[in-house]
């Protein structure tokens, strides 16, 4: 597959590499199924929430992420007020080249040192929007060393949502073959917090030197129940080929007067014709 130069090639080089989706193959399924045993639980726990607040099978989201439902957290940990219905549950499991680069953007201080590689990347086209994911130069895809994740701390990625916003993705060394993941927003505006974390979770280097990595993460706890966040359960593999295989599952939520989740929230912040632009784009994406 090509390797492509950021600094060299064009928009159009980028959007015309093709990334097909690849499977794993047996023996690497079986490399890691031991190092997926010791985090499994962990993970388990919060896809159980997240399929019990979207009211779909906890078997089927456990599948996507290559885990067991042995091991599913019982319901009963959820606490608080029943939580609303889904308004719309939508699958995302197509990975293209990356349409979005991150010079076309202001990105937060915490990324702004850190080198990034768009040709390793790829857009998750979800209904009419995608979500895009540009990786740590140096990390994953051909020439990655992703066992970095295993020996120090870091920044290991840009996150352009389907409203342009930017995350970026934190990660620290859990033991064994195993790191956790943050992925974080910048505050908007005065007296907001300098930033807020959106998705947690895990993940797994194969230990076979194979350059398979998993990553699986999930909404926090804390915007669970939020009219203004759509529920995500992400489940991905990069390939040392630099194809990615897996699926992002995203819920969205009717609010109290706060029909459009995260995305009528946005259009809120806009005035004149530009909300209402806004306004009728989330109409098309949610269905109402």
């Amino acid at each position: 597959m090509k390797k492509i130069d950021r600094d060299s090639s064009s928009r159009s080089e980028l959007e015309e590499m093709h990334r097909p989706t690849a499977p794993q193959s047996p023996a690497a399924a079986a490399s890691l199924a031991a190092v997926r045993n010791e985090v499994g639980a962990s993970i388990a726990a919060t896809v159980s929430r997240r399929a019990a607040i979207c009211g779909v099978a906890a078997s089927a989201v456990l599948g996507a992420a290559g885990l067991s439902s042995q091991v599913t957290a019982p319901v009963s940990a959820l606490s608080g007020a029943e939580p609303a219905s889904p308004r719309n549950l939508r699958t995302a499991d197509t990975f293209v080249a990356p349409s979005r680069l991150p010079e076309d953007f202001a990105l937060p201080a915490p990324l702004q040192a850190v080198p990034l590689d768009p040709g390793s990347g790829f857009d998750l086209p979800i209904g009419l929007f995608r979500a895009t994911f540009i990786p740590r130069a140096s990390l994953l895809g051909p020439g990655g060393d992703p066992h970095v994740l295993l020996k120090e701390p870091l920044v290991i990625g840009m996150v352009i949502t389907c409203l342009e916003k930017i995350w970026w993705i934190e990660s620290e060394p859990a033991g064994g073959q195993a790191f956790t993941m943050v992925a974080y927003s910048a505050g908007a505006g005065p007296g907001e917090p300098d930033r807020t974390a959106i998705l947690s979770g895990r993940g797994v280097v194969s230990p076979d030197g194979a350059g398979l990595v998993d990553f699986s993460l999930q909404t926090v706890t804390e915007l669970a129940r939020s009219d203004h966040h759509d529920q995500i359960v992400a489940a991905i593999t990069s390939h040392p080929d630099g194809t990615y295989a897996g699926q992002v599952d995203v819920a969205d939520y009717y609010g109290k007067g706060n029909g459009h989740g995260d995305c009528h929230h946005h259009c809120n912040k806009k005035s004149g014709t530009g909300a209402t632009r806004c306004r009728r784009r989330c109409r098309r994406h949610h269905g109402h």
